[in-house]
């Protein structure tokens, strides 16, 4: 397997100790016993934090178990669909177009394919997320980060190879083009909201002060 630079960490000067900090903060550890963990003082750690913040690596105000963009870390960050050897679900919904038709629910064959997968080695190392989908071609998606194309394009080999199980695989890579991956995108209107909340708060009010409710 060819073995890449980390050149995405280089390129957002994250250095070792960064990578121990935050291996140690996402294991719950606060500031204190991150800098006994790593070797370093508090202050150190501290000032590797704001660091880390500043340059967007982890979100600002996340002191104990970080949310870090993996953009910025991961050289690759892939999405796999995968197609199974399994008969297609028909959810309940589907009812209303074909009510002869008896809905189905997902096929808990499902998760027996997850197991599966999850003897190929290299699975708990880089694959982060999976997902079960509805209502297209490929019935699983799983989300997957590595230093290396080598080792994501080993890992596809693996799935591959189970063809009693695994009918289509297709990769697709994470584009980086903006921050947005991380960061808020909204928030409700407050005062909308608190109009909604209001509004609410009446309707219930009213409907239990109604005859008949509560036992009256």
């Amino acid at each position: 397997m060819t073995r890449e630079p980390a050149y995405k960490m280089l390129e957002n000067k994250i250095s070792i100790l960064d990578l121990k900090i935050l291996d140690a903060m996402i294991r719950g550890n606060r500031p204190g016993e991150v800098a006994q963990k790593t070797g370093s003082t508090e202050k150190t750690v501290r000032n590797h934090i704001r660091a880390l913040e500043s340059s967007g690596v982890i979100l600002r105000g996340r002191e104990n178990v970080p949310l870090v963009d993996i953009l910025k870390v991961w050289n690759h960050v892939f999405v796999t669909h995968i197609k199974l050897h399994l008969p297609s679900a028909i959810p309940v919904a589907g009812r209303a177009e074909s009510p002869f038709v008896t809905p189905t629910p997902a096929p808990p064959a499902w998760f027996d394919a997850i197991k599966k997968i999850q003897e190929i080695p290299k699975f708990k190392k880089i694959v982060r997320y999976a997902f079960a989908m509805f209502g297209t071609e490929y019935d699983l998606m799983l989300i997957i980060t590595s230093q290396s194309f080598d080792e994501y394009a080993d890992f596809s080999n693996e799935l591959q190879k189970r063809t009693g199980l695994i009918e289509k695989v297709w990769g697709t890579r994470v584009v980086e083009m903006a921050t947005y991956h991380y960061d808020p995108i909204s928030v409700p209107e407050p005062k909308e909201e608190e109009e909604a909340l209001r509004h609410t708060k009446e309707s219930i009010d009213e409907a239990l002060s109604s005859p008949g409710k509560n036992g009256s």
